[in-house]
């Protein structure tokens, strides 16, 4: 099924998906770097990570819902996509809570924001991992032959592109 938003012909929620990827982790570094180095500076710019988290997701979220809606209820992907969904929708609630940690507070704060952080790098790996499953094992949002996709035959017999010729014959 192809997937609903596109842009040039390319599905929109993959591409936005890897900036909340990106910046959870970002923000554990950030608190990481605060706690060894006590420059206050990491703090701010987590504060800045963290509400560029909040945007991001609600982006990707934004384009994730047209291909969830389409993905029929008996279908063996919605219950993936349900829980996809669930997973997405918690990572902007730890977004939310991180930058509200930081949020006119001094660092005295800075181990919840960083088990926030934390939780949410859990979080962004299982939803990367329901993401692939509905890719993956459901081809949710990749083109189909039927739509104009190009089919992929690979045999043992064929030489990976920029292969050199004869070295796809034995004794040659």
């Amino acid at each position: 099924m192809e997937s609903r938003v596109r842009v040039a012909r390319h599905p929109l929620h993959p591409i936005l998906v890897m900036f909340p990827t990106a910046l959870l982790p970002l923000l554990l570094f950030m608190d990481a770097l605060l706690w060894w180095t006590g420059d206050a500076a990491f703090w701010t710019a987590g504060s800045w990570v963290a509400i560029a988290g909040v945007a991001m997701t609600l982006l990707a979220i934004g384009a994730g819902i047209p291909d969830m809606m389409a993905i029929p209820d008996g279908h063996r992907a919605h219950r993936t996509g349900i829980f996809h969904a669930i997973v997405g929708t918690t990572i902007l609630v730890v977004f939310v809570a991180s930058m509200w940690a930081r949020w006119n507070a001094g660092t005295d704060r800075l181990v919840l924001a960083g088990v926030i952080d934390l939780v949410g790098v859990l979080l962004v790996s299982v939803q990367g991992w329901l993401g692939a499953e509905l890719v993956y094992r459901h081809h949710l949002g990749v083109r189909s032959t039927a739509e104009g996709a190009d089919p992929v035959a690979l045999t043992s017999s064929e030489a990976p592109r920029g292969a050199r010729a004869d070295a796809r014959r034995p004794g040659v």
